[in-house]
């Protein structure tokens, strides 16, 4: 047992990437899926949005998303979410005409593309918005910064559900607290019935605004009061989840030095720095984390919350915490292509597998991949270190 990694994309003759690609799972067609922005270089984009898929047999497929969509090119990374209730996948991103529009493609019996800015009637995106499934609404729900800095959200009820047309909220107007400094994040959290939204206000708190499944939103609360937390937050860099295991919500967060900090809700708010207490290195400057948690399965039966981030040395670390704590663990090291991204990360309940997604340095996608079996290059490792 333990993580493995794979070159996707000189394993399967794949086009190369840049940014951070955006990968998920699709449990009822047992399928894997990651989308990525074509380039080499740093910035040199081509545009071109690309989607890999596998199944079981775990052999990786490309196709130009934008070529079978119909879709205008890209000048942002994507960010991809699956809707199960419909069955559908969705990508956001920005396009290349700078007018802040929010380009949809979807996945129902083919790709196809969609304007959510003219869908909406909402106004233009300074970045990229983040997209979710509320299931507990069920409804899409989809965030953004506008070029107002207000934090606005996009949702859409399922077609079973009536009227399926996007519905624009801005919260900031609507419900108060200050305006965007960075772009905002969301999540759901399915044993409260809940939604979140957390961002970055222009006073350097951090806010989160709840949903509930009448869609409507109550006033935003800072998070952080009271609390002993980071002096500053890098870029855009929080990521939220629900652990169902304890009923816990977490909000983690990179600061200014690069130190990771987990905010926890249990019914108040609690702060901590997981880095620093485990000596793990600061993550790279531009890029973000990936948080998420493992629940139990039956061949996995003890749940795990996971960190994972591209450190300055260009190594994918992982954090992770079981009931005796947190632990830190490099998944990369020599042999592995040098990460240049912030990683994406999801797990296969059915098999019990957790994966993680990152762009290298040489614009290669590469997976990793952790089993509770027998690999065929396992040595003597320990359980959570890929040498």
């Amino acid at each position: 047992m333990g993580w493995t990694a794979r070159n996707l994309t000189d394993t399967f003759h794949l086009p190369p990437g840049i940014f951070a690609p955006s990968a998920y799972d699709f449990p009822d067609d047992r399928t894997r899926h990651v989308i990525y922005l074509g380039g080499t270089g740093v910035s040199d984009s081509t545009g071109v949005l690309h989607e890999l898929y596998c199944g079981t047999d775990d052999v990786w497929h490309e196709k130009d998303l934008l070529a079978e969509s119909g879709g205008p090119h890209a000048s942002s990374a994507p960010r991809a979410y699956l809707f199960v209730l419909e069955g559908t996948q969705h990508v956001l991103y920005l396009g290349t005409a700078g007018d802040g529009r929010l380009r949809e493609l979807y996945q129902d019996d083919g790709w196809h593309a969609n304007d959510l800015t003219a869908d909406s009637g909402s106004q233009p995106a300074r970045k990229v918005a983040q997209g979710f499934e509320y299931a507990s609404g069920r409804a899409q729900v989809v965030v953004f910064q506008g070029i107002d800095r207000h934090v606005h959200v996009l949702t859409r009820k399922s077609r079973d559900d009536g009227d399926p047309s996007w519905v624009h909220k801005d919260l900031t107007s609507d419900h108060g607290g200050p305006v965007c400094a960075r772009a905002p994040g969301g999540y759901s959290f399915s044993p409260g019935g809940t939604m979140h939204v957390d961002y970055l206000g222009d006073d350097g708190r951090l806010y989160e605004y709840t949903g509930t499944a009448n869609l409507t939103w109550g006033e935003p609360v800072d998070i952080g009061a009271g609390l002993d937390g980071p002096g500053g937050f890098a870029d855009d860099a929080y990521r939220g989840y629900g652990f169902a295991a304890d009923g816990t919500r977490q909000v983690d967060v990179v600061d200014t030095a690069g130190d990771v900090w987990e905010y926890r809700y249990d019914g108040s708010w609690s702060v901590e720095n997981l880095t620093g207490p485990l000596g793990a290195g600061p993550v790279l400057a531009g890029t973000s984390v990936s948080a998420y948690a493992f629940e139990a399965t039956d061949a996995v039966p003890v749940p795990t919350q996971h960190v994972v981030y591209a450190g300055a040395d260009h190594l994918i670390h992982e954090l992770w915490r079981d009931p005796t704590g947190w632990h830190e663990n490099p998944l990369t090291g020599a042999g592995q292509p040098p990460a240049a991204s912030t990683p994406s990360a999801f797990v296969d309940h059915a098999s019990s597998t957790q994966h993680v997604f990152y762009t290298s340095q040489a614009n290669e996608v590469v997976e990793l991949r952790w089993t509770d079996r027998p690999t065929l290059s396992e040595t003597a490792r320990p359980r959570h270190r890929l040498d």
